[in-house]
């Protein structure tokens, strides 16, 4: 056992059955919209952009997938769908529970998050969540002192569980001290950077900010403005 790394729960325990509601703090100045202090906070970072490099050079999609790229307006409205179906219903609220695992640690939930998540998608996307999962431990594997995502590194080294993209962002997301609204809106930024790639001139995503604190609320954490 590698005792720079934190002790994790056993397998079958969990962390106590009372968690106080998470909280965010985001700094913003006098008057200013949520919104906007929303977008301020989560604005890219080019470093994970580095980080996520792999799987945009190497992957046409992730779950977001559009036939119709190049109409801007259609590709506007798939991702509309996208957002409030998918993306609402199936991914966030998987991505929320393993983001909950790693802050507690707790390894069996990670590795139980993973397994649900798994059991919700398609056979292709499966296999696109598979591969990008595995480029991103692949772009992480020479970090040191990785506590819970080493723990869950080996778990997929091993076989013990598939190693989805979206359980594997929330640990390294953690591990590099991201917030979840930077968490979140890196995820967002990827999918849609994978669904325009291959036009001319990139159109932005225009509702970010609000779908990154839509998101934050559905799963109940608070948005506190600090002026």
């Amino acid at each position: 056992m590698d005792d720079t790394e934190p002790r994790l729960p056993a397998a079958g325990t969990s962390a106590p059955a009372s968690l106080p509601r998470p909280s965010i703090s985001i700094v913003a100045k006098a008057d200013e919209p949520v919104v906007d202090a929303l977008e301020d906070w989560a604005r890219g970072l080019d470093w994970v952009q580095w980080l996520l490099s792999g799987i945009r050079q190497r992957m046409d999609h992730l779950h977001f997938v559009s036939v119709r790229t190049s109409e801007t307006r259609r590709l506007h409205l798939d991702w509309h769908r996208f957002a409030e179906s998918s993306l609402k219903g199936t991914l966030a609220p998987h991505f929320h529970q393993a983001w909950q695992a790693v802050h507690q640690p707790d390894l069996s939930a990670l590795l139980s998050a993973d397994e649900a998540l798994g059991s919700t998608l398609s056979e292709e996307e499966c296999a696109r969540s598979l591969e990008a999962g595995r480029l991103l431990l692949k772009a992480t594997n020479r970090a040191r002192y990785q506590g819970i995502l080493g723990h869950y590194r080996r778990a997929c080294d091993s076989g013990t569980t598939p190693g989805h993209f979206l359980i594997l962002w929330a640990a390294v997301a953690h591990f590099f001290q991201l917030s979840l609204a930077s968490a979140i809106g890196e995820y967002l930024r990827l999918e849609w950077a994978l669904a325009t790639r291959h036009l001319p001139v990139a159109p932005a995503m225009s509702n970010l900010p609000q779908l990154t604190a839509q998101l934050m609320k559905a799963h109940s954490v608070e948005l506190r403005l600090v002026v």
